[in-house]
């Protein structure tokens, strides 16, 4: 009898060291497929991110004294992050051509013109910046 004890409790070792050892097999591929998951995610949103296009079409100082910046969009929908202007972070309002006023962050759409009126930083010429996640666009204001 003593014999078959043993060999019972060696399949049970064996056993439950099958089963531990499955359980910890199973939970790093769960980890393992869950940061693929983010990076992929990542990834999909950098690529989105750097196929964002906006160009300044048109940059002046009106006579009230703000820098008016028209900008348009390419062919994906984009944002605005930040306006400066001579290095400086800048005061601006955004509104797109049809009078909605936008916030940064804001999604704009496709092949659309933003309007940027900014308080003056500095003395002119002004050389604003455009800052969206592909980038940024730069043109002089006078």
């Amino acid at each position: 009898m003593r014999a078959i004890s043993e060999l019972v409790s060696a399949a049970l070792l064996a056993l439950i060291a099958i089963t531990v050892g499955g359980l910890v097999v199973s939970l790093l591929v769960n980890s393992l497929a869950q940061q693929r998951s983010q990076l992929q995610d990542e990834l999909v949103k950098q690529l989105y991110g750097s196929r964002q296009a906006i160009g300044i079409v048109l940059a002046y100082v009106a006579p009230d004294g703000y820098i008016h910046i028209v900008a348009a969009t390419g062919d994906t929908p984009s944002t605005i992050n930040a306006v400066y202007v001579n290095g400086e972070k800048a005061d601006c309002t955004l509104k797109l051509t049809n009078g909605t006023a936008i916030s940064y962050g804001a999604g704009i759409p496709p092949y659309t013109s933003v309007v940027a009126e900014c308080s003056p930083v500095g003395s002119p010429p002004y050389i604003v910046r455009l800052v969206y996640p592909g980038g940024s666009a730069v043109a002089l204001a006078r």
